[in-house]
């Protein structure tokens, strides 16, 4: 249901971005981003992967986690590459936000396509200014940083390492200092 759900509002967004201008398209198209803020808002709490956000319970399994998370990753491909949907992709800055530390809590079941998702997130959402808000840099730095420690075995696959650069560079653009740092520590492991 989720899936049908996040591609009529692809096809709506779509509609509306390619007319004329019309009477009130920002009101629409706000709307629209809302609904996949929501999907992104649920499958962010569904993973659990924020421990502050738990009450006296633990929550989810590491194991539970990663059995979820592939059971969703459909809907996350859906969200963040917007797969076989013509278009221009947008999400807005807070669905972004929630997309990065969802991506952060589950890089580890699934490196290569979290950095994939990670780094379409951010090219959808800069359109929207996400790039600009500090807690995005967080939560870039800390995909970033963890990719370079834990997982640089993926990066040998030069799309991943290339989708890696092109979140980096979204945020050089925007100016921030330890984006650039991180780009120089990018280019001595892909070396």
């Amino acid at each position: 249901m989720l899936q049908r759900v996040i591609i009529s509002t692809y096809k709506a967004l779509k509609a509306i971005t390619e007319k004329p201008e019309a009477a009130t398209p920002g009101n629409a198209a706000s709307d629209l981003l809302g609904l996949l803020d929501e999907i992104a808002l649920r499958v962010y709490l569904a993973l659990d992967v924020n421990a502050q956000l738990r009450s006296a319970s633990p929550g989810l399994s590491d194991s539970g986690r990663k059995d979820l998370y592939f059971e969703l990753k459909p809907i996350l491909g859906l969200l963040t590459l917007r797969a076989e949907i013509p278009g221009r992709h947008y999400l807005a800055p807070r669905t972004a936000h929630n997309l990065m530390e969802t991506f952060n809590g589950v890089l580890s079941f699934d490196p290569a396509a979290v950095i994939t998702y990670a780094s379409a997130v951010c090219r959808a959402s800069s359109a929207l200014s996400y790039q600009f808000d500090p807690m995005a840099i967080g939560e870039m730095v800390n995909l970033v940083e963890r990719v370079l420690a834990d997982f640089k075995e993926v990066l040998r696959d030069t799309s991943i390492a290339n989708a890696l650069g092109d979140m980096l560079d979204i945020f050089v653009r925007a100016g921030w200092p330890q984006a650039m740092q991180l780009t120089f520590k990018l280019d001595n492991v892909i070396r």
